[in-house]
């Protein structure tokens, strides 16, 4: 559902919104990241999401912002739900609720992956990179801590 973007702006200001977001590792346990054009986290690496719309499903979400942002149709029975997470900014005052996934990339699906109009260019990092966010340490702690994902 499109929603316009003055309007979008005043619900940014009065609600909590749910997003879909992926992480997405290569066969070598590395994660993708886009460095971002938008706020918040404007000029820093982090993960492709958005967010979920009314009607649709949280992995119908991911699967939606997969191809928009990052150009592949995502196999949903590969997703791995990671958790929920709250994700709150200060400047601008954004607050959002995250339900996260992890994602297993196919070298198929590697060589397909394009960079959208939201980020200027993507980079593999190691899960353990102490220069990453730390609200994307966090997700990725609770991956290392037990999820298959990681046995790829």
């Amino acid at each position: 559902m499109f929603i316009a973007d003055e309007l979008y702006a005043q619900i940014l200001e009065y609600s909590v919104i749910p997003t879909a977001d992926i992480i997405f590792l290569n066969k070598d346990k590395k994660i993708l990241l886009w460095l971002r054009n938008n706020v918040p986290l404007q000029g820093v690496y982090y993960i492709p999401g958005g967010r979920i719309q009314k009607g649709e499903t949280m992995i119908e979400a991911a699967r939606r912002k997969a191809k928009e942002e990052i150009n592949i149709d995502i196999n949903t029975a590969k997703l791995q739900f990671i958790g929920v997470y709250e994700d709150i900014y200060k400047d601008p005052f954004m607050h959002y609720i995250p339900c996260t996934f992890a994602y297993p990339l196919s070298e198929q699906e590697e060589t397909n992956i394009k960079v959208d109009e939201q980020h200027s260019e993507l980079s593999f990092f190691a899960y353990n990179d102490p220069t990453l966010h730390p609200l994307l340490q966090e997700r990725l702690q609770t991956i290392q801590n037990g999820y298959k994902v990681f046995k790829i």
